[in-house]
């Protein structure tokens, strides 16, 4: 399979995982504020931001052990891969020590700086235990699904992923109707997860030839020294990455009540859905990249990442359209009335993702190089710039302000300067590339963008799922054909239509 057919095998891999991972939620989210409230959701929330944090000990070995296991497995190294992994389980075994007792501290001292009263204080400790038994189990579901992804068997991790998400869900619907307490979410949550990780570690071993790992055996010098060497600088990435995802959330609970964490992730999640499917979707370039940098094949290399920064803009444009225009009745028939300052917070993610989201292939593209030292360097820069500019601007605005203060400056380190430091780089003129793919997605958006404003002020709300599925449904065909005819070139008109001649038999057969 040459790597076009691998990155489209694994792009829609990622894709379905992804899709029933946004619907399940989606359907899943009014449901569960509408059986717990604004107040017990908004504490899932914050204990899932606090426990989320543990993820800080994997140290960002994930994308290590794609790159790695990819090159291993092109060069047919496979005595070099056993090492490797080997020496990375071993490390994760004080990881796992660290876990627990991190879990222990955290839910005997933090639960205070949230909480005004001992209503939730016990259920709070105990979740984040739960949490860190689930992260500990992670370590291993994380080095077996790299080792799974490294092969670019995308397909099996979302099928995984798929049967975790829907029987979770499954059980929440049928349990939490008469168990209403956030027992009933986390026992689902947690306990299904954790099987999904010994379902990882199961087909991550079966796949692959380094089933008798030395894991108790101390790694040698030069694999401590090539696994810290990448490690060093994915530890810092993943740990920013891990601390900027998290902490919204967390000065919404420190400087509002509990209950507005709610009204403020009603407003980023669907935002957040956007930028997501382009992350999972866009991900599966890192091997590829990794396998046609160790072939010397540059030129593929920056056809790949074109590419994939256009098809992002593609997919992203009209998701942020239909929600800065038609988004307030969206929420309304979502979860319901009374969330007005939700559709302002998701206005102000909306416009900043245009330039935020179709960068996420750059991530996958510089760990595929190992060139992610600028990665870190713009996690930092955004760290220092976003977490007073969010404290400040949430003390006096409220849950606006705090998106205000994260949407504007990462809009410009993502849209702007970091294309500018890849540039630099590869001495390659990749923002410019990256505005021309912008402007003539953006030109072929027009009729949809017309059909959204035309159709909010004659139809009036779409009070309905009926009249929202008509609506969007509409709107999409118009916005395939415009971008078809408008935006496409020649040569990109005819790998689609190749694509869609290969797939249309398998889905009709």
């Amino acid at each position: 399979m040459n790597t076009l057919d691998k990155i489209i095998k694994n792009s829609m891999s990622n894709t379905a995982a992804f899709a029933v991972e946004a619907i399940t939620a989606f359907l899943l989210m009014p449901f569960v504020i509408l059986n717990l409230g604004d107040s017990a959701y908004g504490i899932w929330v914050l204990i899932n931001a606090l426990t989320g944090y543990l993820g800080l000990f994997k140290l960002g070995f994930r994308p290590s052990i794609n790159k790695h296991v990819a090159e291993y497995e092109a060069k047919g190294d496979f005595e070099g891969m056993r090492e490797y992994m080997s020496a990375t389980l071993h490390i994760y075994l004080y990881i796992a020590v660290a876990i627990i007792c991190t879990s222990v501290l955290v839910s005997y001292f933090l639960p205070g700086l949230f909480l005004d009263n001992n209503e939730y204080l016990l259920i709070f400790q105990i979740l984040i235990l739960f949490a860190g038994v689930q992260s500990v189990f992670s370590l291993m579901g994380t080095a077996y699904g790299g080792v799974i992804s490294g092969y670019q068997r995308y397909e099996i991790n979302a099928g995984i992923e798929i049967v975790v998400i829907l029987v979770r869900a499954l059980l929440i619907f049928i349990l939490l109707p008469y168990f209403k307490d956030l027992y009933t979410v986390a026992i689902a949550h947690f306990t299904i997860t954790i099987l999904g990780f010994i379902a990882t570690i199961y087909y991550g071993r079966k796949i692959s030839p380094i089933k008798k790992l030395s894991v108790f055996k101390k790694p040698g010098k030069e694999i401590l020294k090539l696994i810290i060497k990448y490690n060093s600088i994915s530890f810092i990435i993943a740990a920013l990455a891990i601390f900027m995802s998290y902490m919204d959330s967390v000065i919404v609970g420190l400087i509002l009540p509990l209950s507005v964490i709610t009204h403020y992730v009603v407003g980023v999640r669907l935002v957040k859905y956007a930028t997501m499917f382009l992350s999972v979707t866009t991900k599966v370039i890192a091997p590829a990249i990794s396998e046609l940098n160790a072939k010397n094949n540059h030129e593929m290399l920056l056809k790949v990442l074109h590419s994939t920064y256009k098809v992002s803009c593609i997919v992203v444009f009209p998701m942020l359209a239909y929600l800065v225009v038609l988004g307030d009745d969206f929420i309304a028939l979502w979860v319901g009335d009374g969330y007005e300052d939700s559709y302002r917070v998701m206005v102000i993610f909306a416009f900043a993702s245009i330039f935020i989201a179709p960068t996420e292939a750059l991530g996958s593209f510089l760990y595929g190089l190992g060139n992610h030292v600028y990665l870190m360097y713009i996690n930092i820069l955004e760290a220092i710039i976003i977490i007073p500019a969010c404290y400040i601007a949430g003390v006096h605005y409220g849950i606006v302000g705090i998106a205000a203060g994260i949407a504007v400056p990462r809009a410009i380190f993502r849209g702007v300067i970091l294309p500018l430091m890849i540039s630099n780089k590869m001495k390659i003129k990749l923002l410019g590339k990256f505005i021309r793919s912008q402007l003539i997605v953006l030109l072929g958006s027009v009729p949809f963008i017309v059909y959204l404003l035309f159709s909010d002020r004659t139809i009036g709300d779409i009070d309905s799922w009926i009249k929202f599925i008509l609506h969007l449904s509409l709107g999409m065909c118009l916005y395939l054909i415009s971008i078809y005819f408008i935006t496409l070139s020649q040569q990109e008109k005819e790998v689609s239509n190749n694509i869609l001649g290969r797939l249309l038999p398998r889905v009709f057969p």
